[in-house]
């Protein structure tokens, strides 16, 4: 009898119909703007401490008067234009980003955490003619410009540019579509160069459309995160969804526990967005001072595995507040899959099932559709996709292929379309030949008292080829014991996984959106 395909898709269309109604991000914020004007937007920092209130009539007014200073300056259509800044100036990226796709520009949010070779290569790559940069940045920013022919342009963040030139009526900016080119992402390339992510008016919008239906994100909703403004989530995962529903979106300047608890009380949040170390680090706060968050109604979480334990955590913290856990990547806009509150605990280990509009498609090891419950590799396509990596042909015909993105995850759809989620390929340890997901022993060492945060890598092994190393933070004032940690993983995993090597670390390296940086610890192992 032959297995059916590893498929599983969520048709939805009533919200493609929706989602056909907008041609461009330009005419979602007309909407908003018109429909509810005096509806706060965005709350967040406006640089030097200034925090602000904008609404949606004032954001459509700045970002339209800045896209006509941009065009007296000489930006035209389809300029890259990049966004240096930190979060101390978050609320003006936003308006930077909406006033350059006012202009027809394509926005490229740039990493001020990169050295600055790696800055000057983002920027010389994506082609940037122009830049909007904090004015605290300014003077690392002018010292690249002799080594970027291209950049003809910098202009300081948070400047109206009233005294740009002639001036350049609304009706003559440029009327765009779906198929026009939005932003450029890099990717957070750890080992090598980031790959730049293109992304559409469409697939922006679709990214939008997408997670406010599976987050169940509604018009009054407070909308809260501290994911930095220059990852994919920053620009697409994060405002687009809010900007669909034209929810009220809070901005953290950089995440902090504490701060975030606080802030969330203060503002009246009702749904937060994070990576898992976020929660970790909310769950360790929240045990010093407990806070009751009345307005709360969501959790969200994803962009890496979230511990079992951690999940359990707030739902006995907050009963009534709904968990939602999500899986996608920076190259599907970040569409994929979503597991619903009632699924939260009952399949705490399921990445959840196609999110609106969203295909999921496990492939063997020739990229074919496998069969049944076959593990193989994750494949996604949805509108909120890429249209392919910026100037890497190559890599786009590997990643992308008849609209399917393939993730580089290793996971299986069971019988009622859920997907599990077993590691990223390079994680996957080979120990001997017995094939052992990070992932798994990870859950386990997250499950001890003393353990704050754990990663597992792969190691060279002389014999086995490859063997387990793991890496823990240990909780405040805890003094760990490891061979009783090694005791506690024999309890609880087959001999074969339980790792040898297990070393402590005061913090873990991670990336800007707090993900691990799995690549500068096998670093540690050479």
């Amino acid at each position: 009898m032959t297995r059916p395909p590893a498929l599983a898709r969520h048709e939805a269309p009533e919200l493609a119909q929706a989602l056909a109604r907008f041609r461009s991000l330009n005419a979602l914020m007309d909407h908003w703007a018109a429909v509810q004007p005096d509806r706060i937007a965005l709350i967040g920092p406006r640089g030097q401490g200034v925090w602000s209130r904008i609404s949606w009539s004032a954001l459509r007014r700045e970002s339209v008067e800045l896209a006509q200073g941009l065009r007296a300056r000489g930006i035209a259509t389809g300029d890259h234009v990049g966004i240096l800044a930190d979060g101390e100036s978050y609320v003006d990226c936003l308006v930077g980003y909406l006033a350059l796709l006012r202009a027809g520009a394509v926005m490229v949010p740039l990493n001020p955490r990169f050295v600055d070779d790696e800055l000057r290569y983002a920027i010389g790559f994506s082609d940037c003619v122009a830049m909007l940069v904090q004015p605290a940045l300014r003077p690392r920013a002018q010292a690249l410009r002799p080594g970027l022919p291209k950049l003809r342009l910098m202009l300081d963040l948070g400047d109206r540019l009233a005294d740009a030139g002639a001036p350049v009526a609304e009706d003559d900016l440029p009327a765009l579509d779906v198929g026009d080119l939005a932003n450029i992402v890099f990717t957070s390339g750890t080992t090598a160069r980031p790959k730049a992510v293109m992304h559409t008016h469409g697939s922006a919008l679709a990214t939008g459309a997408i997670f406010a239906a599976a987050l169940g994100l509604r018009n009054d909703d407070v909308f809260h995160h501290a994911i930095p403004f220059f990852t994919s989530s920053g620009t697409q995962f994060a405002p687009m969804p809010a900007f669909w529903v034209g929810a009220t979106l809070v901005l953290e300047p950089r995440f902090d526990a504490a701060v975030m608890l606080h802030r969330i009380e203060d503002e009246g949040s009702t749904a937060v967005i994070g990576v898992p170390s976020h929660y970790v680090f909310m769950l360790d706060a929240l045990e010093r001072a407990p806070r009751a968050l009345p307005s709360m109604r969501l959790w969200d979480y994803g962009g890496a595995a979230m511990p079992a334990a951690a999940v359990r955590a707030l739902a006995a913290k907050y009963p009534g507040v709904e968990l939602r856990k999500q899986y996608g990547m920076t190259e599907t806009g970040p569409s994929g899959t979503l597991l619903t509150p009632d699924q939260a605990l009952r399949r705490i280990d399921s990445a959840g099932r196609p999110m609106p509009l969203c295909e999921v498609a496990i492939l063997d090891d020739e990229g074919r559709m496998a069969s049944g419950q076959a593990v193989g590799q994750i494949a996604v396509r949805s509108p909120a996709c890429m249209r392919g990596y910026y100037k890497n042909e190559e890599a786009s015909r590997q990643v992308l292929q008849d609209g399917w993105v393939r993730t580089g995850d290793v996971g299986w759809l069971d019988d009622e379309g859920y997907l599990y989620y077993s590691d990223r390929i390079k994680d996957i340890v080979n120990r001997g030949g017995l094939k052992i997901s990070s992932v798994e022993i990870e859950e386990v060492l997250y499950r001890h008292p003393g353990v704050l945060e754990a990663a597992v890598v792969a190691v060279p092994h002389a014999k086995l080829g490859e063997d387990i190393q793991a890496f823990i933070v240990p909780k405040d004032a805890v003094r760990l014991d490891l061979d009783e940690l090694r005791a506690f993983c024999r309890r609880h995993l087959a001999d074969y996984k339980v790792p040898r090597r297990i070393d402590c670390l005061q913090a873990f390296p991670k990336n800007a959106m707090g993900k691990i940086q799995k690549a500068v610890l096998r670093d540690l192992c050479t």
